[in-house]
């Protein structure tokens, strides 16, 4: 599907091969094993041109959608191995607490953020946590 799409965004075999990093027959056979199993002509071709038929057009509608779904998806599951979840218990010295006057520490995202000016006492968490 992704290489019938971009051989019609782009209106020739070449260049949606040259798009997708794959050779140009890989492509042709693609769309070609598309067509086969659809039973429908999807592209008219001629030695110089590559024009889309009433049916190629309208499966193409649909496929652009499709893809966009599952590139989506695909992002939203990358994204979700790499950030880290979960909870984050942090145990401190006492001193450190009492040093910040017992003001609370807010998390956003995946930093530590102070809630006053006790820099002294988070740099040493950044250095503990190796979070900065």
């Amino acid at each position: 599907m992704q290489a019938f799409a971009r051989v019609v965004e782009t209106g020739s075999f070449t260049k949606a091969a040259d798009t997708l990093q794959i050779s140009r027959t890989s492509v042709t056979q693609q769309v070609q094993y598309l067509e086969a199993r659809l039973r429908v002509t999807l592209l008219n071709r001629t030695t110089r041109k590559v024009n889309v038929t009433a049916d190629g057009a309208a499966y193409y509608e649909r496929v652009i959608k499709l893809l966009a779904e599952l590139d989506d998806a695909e992002t939203s599951l990358s994204n979700a191995a790499v950030l880290p979840r979960g909870r984050l218990r942090v145990d401190v010295p006492s001193s450190c607490v009492l040093h910040r006057g017992g003001q609370r520490v807010q998390t956003q995202g995946r930093y530590i953020v102070s809630v006053d000016d006790g820099n002294a006492c988070l740099a040493s968490w950044r250095n503990w946590l190796g979070v900065f």
